[in-house]
């Protein structure tokens, strides 16, 4: 028997739906009340408290030739690489045996890091500091501490890193850790209970088990295998087919930045001197004989002074192209247009190593199922990237370099995200400020890089009466690791560019270093669902922020694009809804909507309401905003109180609550609803109690406000009075299974079994009487343990 433990360590999550919907109103009450996490969750309409155990898998040993694992990592991409290192010191800080394996079916044998190392992509994008935050902060801001280490054990000053090294770095690291590395595997199957991924097996290797799963994958292939739902390309955004461009990379020997620049300087003299009849020629053929991409190559060369634009160095170790000089003087010797529908050899990104240049510049327009195709096949190349890759060696032979290597992996940017995450951190949310500054393991910023383009987007966001898509202002955001969880399986993450991004915010989620630094979190939330038997989708990221072992720097803040990001994904992403559910007419009256000004108070609220039952909070806030502006009435204000609460907009939340309250001192539900909210902070459970004594005296019969107001008097140690309280709530609804269950807890942390294991099983009780499963098995789960 555990006892001591205070009820908000015990991470009791539990919801409370208040359903006083006025008819002539169209209230929408919704609550919910998350002890160590957030007032947010996925499914509002779900009065349960949410399971905290994971559902269990068939016994398996090594008797039966399957191999077992607390953790495994399947997929060798760098994040995946570091996230299994830390999950093995985390389990070994709880005195866990940490048996830790990397699968991958990467070809360990010529390097261990997935698009790093074997696809050879040296230029790192570092997390980047906004302008005016840099003469405090420096260019780039300070990584995380597992990225921090990443760059230490790789030798990489900031942002060159050497793949020869990396690889040699890994294997010594994850060979000291004893992480156990099994390359070469083919995957062929995951199994599965309903909620649960329990094993993998491959062709060649046998089957593996573990309690929790990462997929590291670059285009979540483990999780598609493991049958959660993932959206192709960017179909969140009605673009299905769509892809960002994969990458090859290329090295060059016997070249140097500054000759570079020289041959740079030299073209830029060329094609600006109309009797260079070779360089016309060149341009000619390169612009498509485009006049408008003509002078827009031209208008590349210089700067506004007419000095020749060539590459910039901001660090010691990388340079950036500026000018299309190189890439009109290749296309036009090659007699292909820059903006050709295949290839291109774009504006580089240099690594710039001890012996050797690395170029990220060579894009290859790929859609969608090519991407997927691409990154579940290893990522090999295809017959016509070589062949260019071919023409790219010429070329730069050509200008000098002895030799030119093509890397044996392709750098694959996007492919599919996860269709149902449980918190999404789209484009919306990071041009937002990201998740909540008290809930943060950190900040990253980073621009919304579409680099090559998405197809279609342009066109899609016209036909929606999007005039002009910016992406110029960068986000920066503070970030979690719940975006990296899939609703569909319970004990697995998706760490990479095919986590929960709702879409376009995958073009800044895809950085190495974001992600690195989410699995620094992750790691601990895969430690914690291990060592306390818990659900992965429990773990709420104040839990995790607390075990870090310091208090991460967080300056996520709203972004100037935000409204341009806002108005296009929450336009774009209905639409796409909308095509999938043709057989509902009526709803496309509901997401169809465009953002626009309505005409009336009641339209807007009614607009509202819509958006928030299907989970458009953006949109919802905006529509009661609009019938705040037209008749300032509390209802409209407590629903908007609501639809902030659910975004994390606590303060905001509470104002629009006490704004409801002074229009209409007689609101229950806003009591309650602000209640809840102060429940959020330590420093409010005082409010949280006064908000429930004042409902209550308004409502002496509403048994929720007992349940509410005991909680918050158990958080605050009064916990005599807290079963009082709770006591009244099953008086007034003898079956309001929560509260025997919250009341069980805080008789548990009194050390009265006897009064726990009775409430427990009345609770356990009233769950199965109810059909609610999942909280039955939770409850019995919790009884077993007290035993």
């Amino acid at each position: 028997m555990q006892t001591g433990r205070s009820v908000t360590n015990m991470k009791i999550v539990w919801v409370i739906v208040n359903k006083a919907i006025q008819p002539l109103k169209n209230a929408v009450v919704l609550s919910t009340l998350v002890v160590s996490g957030s007032i947010l969750t996925q499914s509002p309409l779900a009065a349960i408290a949410a399971p905290t155990r994971v559902s269990t898998c068939p016994n398996v040993s090594r008797s039966d030739g399957v191999k077992t694992y607390d953790v495994i990592v399947f997929g060798d991409q760098v994040p995946g690489v570091m996230t299994a290192l830390q999950v093995k010191r985390e389990l070994k800080k709880r005195n866990q045996a940490a048996r830790v394996a990397l699968i991958t079916e990467g070809n360990v044998s010529t390097g261990i890091g997935g698009h790093l190392v074997r696809g050879g992509l040296a230029y790192l994008d570092r997390n980047q500091v906004p302008r005016d935050l840099r003469s405090q902060m420096g260019a780039f801001a300070a990584a995380s501490s597992l990225y921090q280490e990443f760059l230490t054990i790789t030798g990489t000053q900031t942002i060159a890193l050497d793949r020869l090294t990396a690889n040699a770095a890994f294997k010594r690291i994850l060979a000291q850790e004893k992480v156990e590395v099994i390359g070469n595997v083919t995957l062929q199957a995951v199994t599965t209970t309903p909620k649960t991924v329990c094993s993998l097996t491959t062709a060649n290797n046998g089957t593996f088990a573990a309690q929790q799963f990462i997929d590291a994958t670059q285009g979540g292939k483990f999780a598609k295998l493991a049958g959660v739902q993932l959206l192709p390309g960017f179909a969140a955004l009605g673009l299905p087919d769509s892809s960002l461009s994969v990458g090859l990379v290329f090295e060059t020997y016997g070249l140097s930045i500054s000759q570079l620049q020289q041959i740079e300087a030299t073209l830029i003299r060329r094609l600006q001197n109309p009797a260079d009849q070779v360089a016309q020629q060149w341009l000619k053929v390169a612009s498509g004989d485009d006049p408008e991409h003509r002078q827009t190559i031209l208008a590349s060369l210089t700067n506004a002074a007419g000095e020749p634009l060539t590459l910039y160095q901001s660090t010691a170790d990388s340079a950036d192209g500026r000018s299309l000089a190189l890439s009109t003087a290749f296309h036009g010797s090659t007699n292909t247009e820059i903006l050709n529908a295949k290839a291109t050899l774009d504006r580089a990104n240099i690594a710039v190593l001890k012996d050797r240049l690395s170029f990220n510049a060579v894009l290859f327009y790929v859609d969608a199922k090519q991407a997927i195709a691409l990154s579940d096949g290893g990522a090999k190349p295809e017959a016509y990237m070589l062949d260019f890759a071919t023409q790219v060696q010429s070329f730069f032979r050509g200008l000098g370099a002895s030799r030119v290597d093509v890397m044996s992996e392709v750098y694959i940017r996007s492919t599919d995200q996860i269709a149902n995450p449980v918190e999404e951190l789209s484009a919306t949310q990071m041009t937002k400020g990201g998740v909540p500054a008290a809930e943060a393991l950190g900040t990253f910023s980073y621009h919304l890089d579409v680099r090559g383009g998405i197809k279609g987007l342009g066109a899609r966001a016209a036909t929606a009466g999007i005039k002009s898509i910016n992406f110029q202002y960068m986000p920066t955001f503070n970030y979690g690791f719940r975006h990296t969880l899939p609703k569909d399986r319970e004990n697995l993450a998706v760490l990479g560019p095919a986590a929960g991004y709702g879409g376009l915010g995958e073009a800044a989620g895809r950085i190495v270093e974001f992600n690195v630094s989410v699995g620094e979190g992750l790691a601990i939330a895969v430690a914690k669902a291990i060592t306390e038997r818990r659900s992965l989708h429990s773990i709420q990221h104040r839990e995790v922020r607390q075990a870090l072992g310091f208090t991460p720097t967080v300056y996520g803040r709203p972004t100037a694009s935000f409204y341009t990001v806002f108005q296009l994904e929450e336009t774009l992403k209905p639409a796409a809804r909308v095509a999938r559910v043709a057989a509902l007419p009526s709803r496309s009256n509901i997401d169809g909507v465009p953002l626009v000004q309505v005409s009336s108070a009641q339209a807007s609220l009614n607009k509202g309401i819509q958006h928030s039952k299907t989970g458009h909070y953006f949109a919802a806030i905006q529509a009661y905003t609009q019938a705040i502006a037209h008749d300032p009435n509390p209802l409209t204000y407590y629903n908007r109180g609501v639809a902030l609460s659910l975004l994390h907009k606590y303060e905001a939340a509470i104002a629009d609550y006490t704004t409801a309250i002074r229009l209409k001192p007689d609101f229950v539900a806003a009591y309650k609803n602000r209640g809840l909210v102060h429940i959020q902070s330590p420093h409010h459970l005082k409010e949280a109690v006064a908000d429930y004594n004042q409902a209550i005296q308004l409502n002496p019969q509403d048994a929720t406000s007992y349940l509410g107001k005991g909680f918050a008097l158990a958080l605050q140690g009064h916990r005599q009075e807290a079963i009082a309280s709770l006591t009244q709530a099953t008086i007034l609804k003898p079956n309001l299974a929560i509260a025997y269950f919250v009341r069980a807890s805080v008789y548990r942390d009194l050390r009265d079994r006897s009064a726990a294991l009775i409430n427990y099983q009345q609770a356990a009780t009233l769950y199965q009487q109810q059909h609610n499963l999942s909280a039955y098995q939770n409850t019995l789960g919790t009884i077993d343990e007290l035993k």
